[in-house]
């Protein structure tokens, strides 16, 4: 017993469930890689609003002429430090400032879908193994029966009760049905490869979880919200190149000091041991063969085309949402419809297998009726496993951060 429970405990340990795997995509490397970009961003605006501080520089300087002059000493040298503060650039600096947040923002939306994508592709891994899992069931029952069935006929073959043909049709439909059950659990090892590439581990899925159902008010999703913020985005950014019609002011004060070291008297004491110069510097391009117009407008084009590829993109988001809405209530229907065909199944295979064990009907009959009734079974299980997925699918037509709907 001990051995067992030592045998049992790996699988035990590392099965996940629906939430735990969703946590895991949620901090794969694409996400990782993700915020590692905002955080470069963000960092980007620091360093562009430490750069509209005042700046303070610090500098040196020697020389060494042949011939010296009243304002050049024949050996001289100098230390200067310096202050300079861009006063008004002509709405730049707001208009940067602005674009900066937009796009930050933008980038955490953008996170936010990316995580709400992956959760997404988790559920319908999670529940499309589910369905497998069913299939997998009815068709290992459906081989276990095939197999009395098998002997059956082999037993009644020897006897002269039953024909060659008989036991070839149960022998052929036995081999088909193992062929079946090769497929589905090759499928299965698929998801669990595709949920090991999302989350980045080994992956064994606990069964269990469900989808809370809700029917969300109408919301932007955050991919919708990050197009919205980069569309803002690029309307600053357009401002940006507006900013060349205005002046600039810079505030500049110099303070330096001096050892000049003259061959003549007369020069050295007029020399000057330090000065300070406080400027205010204008400039202001008037002239620029429409550079500063051309980029303008193509930054307005720019933001005019983002304008349009988010009004684009809202409209499919209400469809894809009418849609999801549509395809929740077919889901439940097909429920349904699999319960009351399942109910047909099974009472019409009980049926046909006492008739066919009392030979009034042929094997033919009773296999068609055995194939049915697997069909049915995987049929509901399916059913069932779509109806989580419209869920979570509706969830994030909705806007809704599906991790919170995981039950």
């Amino acid at each position: 017993m001990k051995q067992i429970m030592v045998l049992l405990f790996p699988i035990l340990l590392f099965s996940q469930t629906l939430q735990e795997l969703v946590e895991l995509a949620q901090q794969n490397k694409t996400v990782q890689a993700m915020q590692q970009q905002r955080q470069a961003l963000q960092m980007e605006y620091e360093s562009t609003q430490s750069a509209y501080m005042p700046q303070v520089d610090i500098g040196a300087r020697y020389a060494a002429v042949k011939n010296e002059t009243a304002s050049v000493p024949k050996k001289g040298g100098s230390a200067y430090a310096q202050l300079s503060y861009n006063l008004y650039d002509g709405g730049k600096k707001g208009n940067t400032y602005g674009m900066y947040e937009q796009n930050i923002k933008a980038a955490h939306k953008q996170t936010q879908a990316q995580k709400n994508v992956l959760a997404l592709e988790v559920v319908r891994y999670y529940f499309d193994y589910n369905t497998l899992l069913g299939r997998e069931d009815a068709i290992t029952q459906q081989i276990k029966q095939l197999e009395a069935q098998k002997k059956r006929i082999a037993s009644m073959l020897r006897a002269g009760t039953a024909t060659r043909d008989q036991f070839q049709k149960i022998v052929s439909t036995v081999q088909s049905a193992k062929l079946d059950l090769h497929q589905v659990q090759l499928d299965k090892q698929t998801i669990l490869h595709n949920l090991t590439y999302l989350t980045g581990q080994q992956v064994r899925i606990e069964g269990g979880s469900t989808i809370i159902y809700s029917d969300p008010e109408k919301a932007d999703r955050d991919d919708i919200k990050a197009l919205q913020l980069q569309t803002e985005a690029a309307k600053y950014e357009a401002q940006i190149e507006k900013s060349g019609y205005y002046p600039s002011v810079v505030l500049d004060n110099t303070f330096t000091v001096y050892d000049s070291d003259y061959d003549n008297v007369t020069y050295d004491r007029s020399a000057l041991d330090e000065q300070n110069i406080f400027s205010v510097n204008l400039s202001w391009n008037i002239f620029g063969f429409g550079k500063t117009e051309e980029a303008y407008e193509a930054g307005q084009k720019r933001y005019l085309a983002s304008k349009l590829r988010l009004e684009h993109e809202r409209q499919r988001a209400d469809t894809d949402l009418a849609l999801a809405k549509k395809g929740y209530r077919i889901a439940k229907l097909k429920i349904a419809s699999a319960k009351e065909g399942l109910k047909a199944a099974e009472e019409a295979y009980e049926v046909i297998k006492s008739k066919y064990q009392n030979g009034l009907v042929n094997n033919v009959t009773y296999l068609q009726a055995l194939s049915e009734r697997v069909d049915a079974q995987s049929s509901l299980q399916s059913a069932l496993n779509e109806l989580e997925i419209k869920k979570a699918n509706l969830l994030y037509h909705g806007g809704k951060s599906m991790k919170e709907y995981i039950q």
